[in-house]
């Protein structure tokens, strides 16, 4: 399942698409600056490979990132549920990509803006021709730790002989997730990823969630866009108030907020049940009363539906339920 625009506007920021970049190629150091990408358009046009019309491809969020004047396309793929051809369609993307790429070549060509000798023009390519690299990343937000394939080999039967498997090209995914990585790594964010992938990852354990907000003073004055990603991935109930100053929001608070709220309503829930058993309890020890005096089954059902207000088979339904008591 994708990731809805918000969450990809969310990422789209310079400093956190270098930040996430950073850390899934440099182990965090700040290799990447923001002021080094430019944003590239995410719909990639229809294109022609060998007579045949590709379709159009949709990416999520991509950059050309100037490496010392060296370019480079990053396109992170964000998404909330596992893609279990992850492979596949990252290699779909990156003979898109590289199709495209070529395909400029072969239009210059055709049109004579390049100069080339019989064989660039069968090939469509140029000798000197170069394309630049194409780096597809899958950041996996959902709930669940990722269990499909990162690698093209893993797709494929395990009794495939190795001298076989290893003459075939394999397509191995880089997937970033919180479920994929330690502590440690998830700490070597320095925009709110962190907070995001923490959130994630301890959305479960009470007790490491109470320590990770009790000791990064980020979550007190979280962007608002943010926390309202961590609620839409974690399906956590968190009442977001935005504060008057820079428009944040204190998830400290609204996480104390929400559990403060769900403890009142188990309260009320606790004493709707008890009222409802307390209630049930009665019905039993007149049913029983009524039973030793000598009343037929059916008039007493009729008699306690009349007490109670509800219908005979509701009674009846009860007396079963207590049939070990009656």
């Amino acid at each position: 399942m994708k990731i809805d625009i918000p969450s990809k506007a969310w990422l789209k920021n310079k400093e956190r698409f270098a930040d996430l970049i950073n850390v899934c190629l440099f182990c965090g150091a700040t290799v990447i600056l923001p002021e080094d990408l430019t944003e590239l358009d995410t719909v990639q046009p229809a294109i022609k490979s060998t007579g045949n019309l590709l379709s159009e491809v949709r990416k999520d969020v991509c950059y050309l990132w100037n490496m010392q004047k060296i370019p480079v396309i990053l396109n992170i793929e964000l998404q909330s549920g596992i893609l279990y051809h992850a492979p596949v369609r990252m290699m779909g993307y990156s003979h898109s990509e590289y199709s495209l790429q070529a395909g400029r070549y072969m239009d210059g060509i055709r049109k004579k803006e390049v100069s080339v000798t019989g064989d660039e023009y069968i090939s469509g390519f140029p000798k000197s021709g170069r394309l630049v690299p194409y780096l597809p990343v899958i950041v996996y937000l959902g709930a669940r730790k990722w269990d499909g394939p990162q690698h093209l080999h893993e797709m494929f039967d395990t009794g495939i002989p190795k001298e076989i498997l290893a003459h075939v090209p394999d397509y191995p995914v880089m997937i970033l997730s919180p479920f994929l990585m330690e502590e440690k790594e998830i700490h070597r964010f320095q925009t709110d990823l962190k907070q995001v992938f923490l959130m994630i990852r301890y959305q479960n354990d009470k007790e490491k969630m109470k320590q990770i907000l009790s000791e990064d003073n980020a979550f007190r004055h979280l962007p608002w866009i943010t926390a309202t990603l961590i609620q839409s991935v974690t399906g956590m109930n968190i009442p977001i108030t935005v504060s008057e100053e820079g428009g944040t929001v204190n998830m400290c608070k609204a996480i104390e907020d929400m559990r403060a709220e769900a403890k009142t309503e188990g309260i009320i829930e606790g004493r709707k049940e008890g009222r409802a058993e307390g209630r049930e309890d009665g019905m039993i020890q007149t049913f029983k009363i009524l039973s030793r005096l000598g009343l037929p089954y059916s008039d007493t059902v009729r008699i306690l539906a009349e007490e109670n207000r509800t219908d005979s088979e509701t009674i009846r339904t009860i007396l079963r339920k207590h049939s070990a008591a009656v």
